[in-house]
């Protein structure tokens, strides 16, 4: 049996792929934290005329726990999103194809192959709420293909959740991680 997947990768789609859901990484709590306690530190040096200088140390705080906690992540991903389009695809439509098959599994991007993984590489099949992740363990980490629920062109979601079942008892079947896991755009 085989399955086919082809979708446009937008700007919206990349930076939920691609950012997690804020509140489920550590490192924003951090920031978080800092946030409250510089504003509560400005609140209390302003009632109580510390001198300016720590009344702007706090406002500083403030505006870095924001940038870093928040924002930082968002327009890293924009850079990388718009150089990528760029300098790969010369300002072009990004579509990217998951061709999945008993021969393994073939993710390309304007018809060019960029991964092709054999079934002993893939390492575990992720449900989310509108993806499949075929994961892999490469030299620089995991690696994923990921298959959008509504997008298939070959197969549908139910036949191939039942092919990875029965085909593919040696790949484990795991819930997507809660960070990445988000409802279809």
């Amino acid at each position: 049996m085989q399955f086919g997947n082809e979708y446009e990768m937008t700007r919206k789609r990349y930076d939920l792929w691609c950012v997690g859901k804020l509140y489920c990484t550590p490192i924003f709590w951090i920031y978080f934290g800092v946030f409250f306690f510089s504003m509560f530190a400005f609140i209390y040096m302003k009632n109580v005329g510390a001198a300016q200088k720590w009344q702007t140390l706090a406002a500083f705080m403030m505006f870095i726990s924001v940038y870093r906690g928040v924002a930082f992540k968002f327009m890293a991903t924009d850079k990388q999103y718009r150089l990528t389009k760029k300098n790969v695809f010369k300002d072009k439509p990004w579509m990217c194809k998951v061709e999945v098959n008993d021969g393994g599994v073939k993710v390309s991007a304007n018809g060019k192959v960029m991964t092709h993984l054999k079934w002993d590489q893939v390492k575990a099949c992720k449900e989310g709420k509108a993806v499949f992740d075929l994961t892999c363990e490469t030299s620089m980490g995991e690696d994923k293909a990921r298959l959008n629920k509504a997008s298939f062109t070959k197969g549908d979601v139910d036949s191939f959740r039942q092919y990875m079942k029965e085909n593919h008892p040696e790949v484990p079947y795991l819930p997507l991680e809660k960070k990445w896991d988000r409802r279809a755009i």
